[in-house]
């Protein structure tokens, strides 16, 4: 996913007048606009990855939408749910898929990721599903998954120790381990 220098000029510097005689090199502008400066390379390059985080973010969001629309039968008052359990795992599915875009962290070379918690496992594989946890702001090991971690987990690096309401603590007081791990958007 790449954005062109004029989609990057136009996001920076709206109603500027300016030239572009390659797309993708910074060197190629002609700037014609006397009201407002030439934005440098870095803040061109600073506007690509914004763009790109942008764009990431509304394809997520689509494809949520499209699941949520999926899954509203579910919610319907008189839908047969086999048991509370089942109909409870609807609801928290959908409040997953709701919440998904705030609780992902989307790096600069538009990787993502996220806290998930050794609730219900204390080592997690490439590939498991991960749910919202109990813990607001983490994921856990789950069924229903909105998003999968990418490569294994130990919870020994880049960690920190929760106590059980989900507060940051010390290794003494914790009940729990968050990591931070790479993730996909699972669809489906």
């Amino acid at each position: 996913m790449s954005f062109s220098l004029p989609e990057v000029l136009v996001r920076l510097r709206p109603g500027a007048k300016w030239k572009v005689l390659d797309i993708d090199d910074y060197e190629s502008i002609e700037w014609n606009d006397t009201s407002q400066t030439k934005p440098s390379k870095e803040e061109c390059d600073a506007m690509q990855t914004q763009l790109k985080r942008e764009r990431l973010l509304e394809d997520m969001r689509d494809q949520r939408n499209i699941l949520l629309d999926k899954s509203d039968k579910y919610t319907v008052i008189d839908f047969p749910h086999a048991t509370e359990e089942a109909k409870q795992m609807w609801l928290d599915y959908r409040q997953a898929l709701r919440d998904l875009p705030s609780l992902l962290t989307i790096n600069d070379d538009n990787s993502t990721n996220a806290w998930v918690t050794n609730q219900f496992a204390n080592t997690l594989s490439s590939g498991d599903g991960l749910i919202i946890s109990d813990l607001p702001g983490y994921f856990m090991k789950g069924e229903k998954a909105v998003i999968k971690i990418i490569g294994d987990c130990n919870f020994e690096d880049e960690i920190r120790y929760l106590d059980v309401s989900g507060q940051q603590t010390d290794e003494a007081n914790a009940v729990h381990i968050a990591a931070f791990v790479g993730c996909t958007y699972h669809c489906g």
